[in-house]
């Protein structure tokens, strides 16, 4: 799950080449500031899992550590990637169904007993966990309370 950033210049600025050209290197560093910010708010907003509410998506750092940004060019586009690289990302910012884990699931029982030990729960006596499925968003907040900010940027680099 990766958001992008992704600028045709190059149709953007019709019949502008000189622009282009000149500014080129202004619009690669906006486009990695940018992806920078988004970075940095998306990881702010995972919380730490609250046991008393139920209320946060991160356990380990693990989702955190993996939000990461790309920034690509070519003569013609600069396009920026930001966003997690664990598989399970969009499980914690959309959600899932409410359902059951059993500890003996060959796949991933033993990480949800371990999750559940580790968070003292009652293992002894579990079969498994029931997961809520609520979401937990981080990368979409970031880019809703961010975006305006970025357009406020580049319309001053548009302007220069």
């Amino acid at each position: 799950m990766r958001s992008y950033i992704h600028i045709n210049w190059r149709d953007f600025m019709r019949g502008k080449d000189e622009f282009w050209e000149r500014y080129y290197k202004n619009l690669v560093n906006f486009t990695k500031w940018a992806c920078l910010l988004l970075q940095r708010e998306a990881a702010l907003k995972l919380k730490p899992w609250n046991p008393e509410t139920g209320e946060g998506g991160l356990d380990r750092g693990t989702l955190r550590r993996s939000i990461t940004f790309d920034v690509k060019t070519t003569k013609e586009t600069i396009e920026g990637k930001v966003g997690p690289t664990v598989k399970y990302a969009k499980f914690v910012e959309f959600g899932t169904r409410p359902h059951f884990i059993p500890f003996s699931h060959p796949l991933i029982g033993f990480e949800i007993y371990l999750w559940a030990k580790r968070h003292k729960l009652p293992v002894d006596n579990m079969w498994g966990l029931n997961i809520s499925g609520r979401p937990h968003p981080f990368m979409t907040p970031a880019w809703n309370e961010n975006k305006e900010k970025i357009f406020e940027q580049l319309k001053k680099i548009a302007k220069l």
